[in-house]
């Protein structure tokens, strides 16, 4: 039986049974963006470690047993069904584009901006999101990996280029119609001013020609009929 922290409990009974598992991973404040994958694996946080145990586990599992893996390193899921039959909703919710999406739909009075004055374009954070659709995609291009008995690998899902927290409030904005009042709050520790990674290499977990066509800007949005399903579904 394998034995690892918390976080990283679910893979021990996957391997155990020989199933393969696709971890995200969180890497140190980076010195450049795009992360590549062969960047320094330094966690800052306990949470990223977990993540880095899980890397480790995947590579001692292939070790003793055999058993090969895909690694799919990834930030910020984003989007949902396009024609609004699955979604995601937590309670509480704290990811950037569903709470700017319930500040225009009227569920919140303002979207808590936490920073400005960053070394970006507009002085806002920016960070990496992928579409569900392309991270679906990738994770089906991944068991074709391994059935095609190719070796162990890691792959980064990144967009190459992030999104600014105020891009994302203006592209709300555009999609939905309606102006969202933005609440300028002070920096959070740790916080690095842009978080992206590169795309997958050609051949490995892409999707086409354009490794993640869905995760443009206006792309990680639903559309202004989504949304308007969603607000009467909340109002129900």
């Amino acid at each position: 039986m394998l034995v690892a922290p918390p976080n990283c409990s679910r893979l021990a009974p996957l391997l155990d049974a020989g199933t393969s598992y696709f971890p995200a991973l969180v890497r140190p404040i980076p010195t450049r963006v795009p992360l590549t994958e062969t960047d320094a694996q330094r966690p800052i946080n306990p949470y990223g470690y977990t993540k880095l145990v899980v890397e480790q586990m995947l590579r001692d599992a292939e070790s003793a047993h055999g058993i090969r893996h895909v690694a799919l390193r990834y930030f910020n899921a984003a989007g949902a069904d396009p024609d609004g039959e699955l979604g995601e909703l937590h309670e509480p919710e704290t990811h950037l584009i569903p709470l700017v999406l319930f500040t225009a739909m009227g569920q919140r009075p303002s979207i808590q901006v936490f920073g400005a004055g960053y070394a970006t374009p507009d002085g806002t954070c920016v960070r990496d999101y992928v579409h569900v659709s392309d991270l679906a995609g990738a994770h089906v291009a991944a068991l074709e990996w391994i059935a095609a008995d190719k070796s162990s690998n890691s792959f980064n899902l990144g967009n190459d280029r992030g999104f600014s927290v105020a891009e994302v409030i203006r592209t709300a904005e555009e999609v939905t119609g309606s102006a969202i009042k933005a609440q300028m709050r002070p920096r959070r520790p740790g916080d690095p001013p842009t978080w992206s990674a590169t795309q997958p290499r050609r051949g490995s977990c892409s999707t086409g020609s354009r490794s993640f066509p869905h995760s443009r800007s206006r792309s990680i949005m639903p559309s202004d009929g989504f949304v308007t399903k969603c607000n009467n579904w909340l109002l129900s």
